[in-house]
């Protein structure tokens, strides 16, 4: 009888290990996706352009957020610069969808711009700061979207 009894905490024992082991594991692999809405200033950048690239360089927009204008955003878009410009509006909200985890981000993208979706033409994009070492807005997208 003690010998059973030994056999089924071993077993119980297995169990445990491997559901505390399991648990341990799932928050580490849980990708979340969150969507943020942050209010910008902008202004054509054309001198972004780079021939190995296809958008034109009237298509190069850079962004700053209003909550933090060390921290920019450079996108690319059929027609950008002169949309925004017709648009007439010196602050737009850029919808970003931001991926990450418990950890925090791991990365995101510009979606929109006052509701109207980015068309791809083939440029590039950056996110930099301007002489500026804290955090950017977007960096703390999974704290708030819990």
């Amino acid at each position: 009888m003690f010998a059973g009894s030994q056999e089924t905490a071993t077993v119980k024992n297995s169990r445990l290990a491997v559901m505390l082991s399991l648990l341990s594991v799932l928050p580490m692999s849980c990708t979340r996706t969150a969507h943020v809405v942050k209010q910008m200033t902008w202004e054509c950048a054309p001198g972004e352009y780079k021939s190995g690239y296809y958008a034109k360089p009237d298509e190069y927009v850079r962004f700053r957020f209003v909550e933090n204008p060390h921290c920019v955003e450079l996108e690319s878009s059929r027609n950008f610069c002169s949309e925004m410009k017709m648009a007439g509006h010196s602050i737009v909200n850029a919808e970003f969808k931001v991926t990450g985890d418990w950890r925090g981000v791991h990365g995101f993208k510009m979606l929109s711009v006052d509701a109207r979706p980015l068309k791809d033409v083939g440029g590039w994009g950056a996110a930099a700061s301007e002489n500026y070492a804290g955090r950017c807005p977007l960096d703390d997208a999974m704290e708030k979207n819990e």
